[in-house]
């Protein structure tokens, strides 16, 4: 947890943090700096099994480096798919599984159609840049693309 006030308290969070989330890195950052602030005397009482469980949640998703937008939708979902009692797989599924490789051929075999014509809608939209790349690597001839689409004008 040390390593994670560190980081909080550094101005390499702050300047990397996006303009939205400033409000809410500045009232995390005013907690840890908070020396004698018991958790038990704020607002909150984070000492019941589920508030920790909660805050262990959220260490390890500000561990990965997620933006708090990130955290957020990842919250919101979570909550969301409680209440729908769409979760008891995590417990019920012995199959299960977040292996990278099972990700890769869920990604591959279930949604590459439907991702497929969600870009090919976008790109006849949306203004797009497309980068080829050739290069031969053991003999084999290799051919990167590379397409970038403005979705919103700034």
């Amino acid at each position: 947890m040390n390593s994670l006030k560190w980081h909080l308290l550094s101005n390499e969070h702050k300047n990397n943090t996006p303009s939205e989330e400033l409000k809410d890195c500045e009232k995390l950052r005013s907690l840890f700096e908070e020396e004698n602030q018991d958790f038990e005397d704020s607002d909150k009482d984070y000492t019941d099994k589920n508030s920790k469980d909660f805050l262990y949640l959220i260490f390890f998703l500000m561990s990965q480096r997620l933006s708090f937008a990130q955290i957020e939708t990842i919250g919101k979902f979570l909550q969301k798919s409680y209440k729908e009692k769409r979760l008891e797989f995590l417990s019920n599924c012995s199959n299960c599984s977040f292996d990278q490789r099972l990700l890769f051929k869920i990604a591959q075999d279930c949604f590459k159609t439907a991702i497929e014509e969600d870009l090919k809608e976008k790109l006849f939209i949306y203004p797009f840049t497309l980068i080829i790349d050739n290069s031969t690597l053991c003999g084999t001839n290799i051919c990167g693309l590379k397409m970038k689409y403005l979705e919103k004008e700034w």
